[in-house]
């Protein structure tokens, strides 16, 4: 079981690693290079996701790729599984499961608008769902210890900037709140978090 825990990481590293996204601000008419098998590439899936790393004290690893679609060109929609790998000293946990998200861009182009290379303005909301042991911690004793293995669902509300970085690729920067705020599972406000796509 744990060599199936290790190769699901590996690939999930691969997926995220190797993700090539394009950019382009939806509705805009654009010829694109010619890829390898020499079609065009236009369409209107988006790819990306971000990579959480920390180590020392606390090992934390978290994988989140995922895929959109522009509905129309400021409504994006998309969803995208989501690992977790956490270390605290002897305690160990893996959190799994999966989120869809739904993004509307308010201003597009700040730098054609207004003159300031800021990119777009966006409203975001996710719903995630994960399946996760709590852990519980007791300071006075200083031990810590895991819960029953739950599925949480969790609802982020907020909004942010996309950054364009070249022609396609691009960072989102999101300031989110959790909404539901479950005290078995919850994310302390204001959640920071930056995206790639390239």
């Amino acid at each position: 079981m744990k060599n199936y825990k290790y190769i699901l990481f590996l690939v999930l590293c691969a997926i995220t690693t190797n993700l090539l996204a394009q950019y382009d601000y939806p509705g805009e008419e654009k010829e694109y290079k010619k890829r390898e098998r020499g079609k065009y590439y236009n369409s209107n899936f988006v790819f990306g996701g971000n990579l959480g790393l920390s180590f020392g004290t606390i090992t934390y690893v978290e994988l989140s790729p995922f895929v959109g679609y522009y509905i129309i060109p400021r409504l994006l929609v998309g969803l995208g599984p989501r690992y977790t790998y956490y270390k605290n000293g002897g305690l160990v946990t893996n959190r799994y499961g999966g989120m869809v998200f739904t993004q509307f861009t308010v201003f597009k182009n700040l730098k054609e608008s207004i003159g300031i290379n800021l990119g777009d303005i966006f409203i975001y909301t996710e719903n995630e769902t994960l399946s996760l042991e709590p852990i519980y911690v007791d300071r006075v004793a200083n031990i810590a210890w895991k819960g029953e293995r739950k599925w949480y669902n969790t609802t982020l509300v907020g909004g942010g900037m996309r950054i364009p970085l070249g022609e396609r690729g691009g960072i989102s920067i999101f300031v989110l709140f959790d909404v539901i705020q479950n005290p078995e599972h919850h994310y302390e406000n204001p959640v920071i978090r930056l995206w790639f796509d390239f």
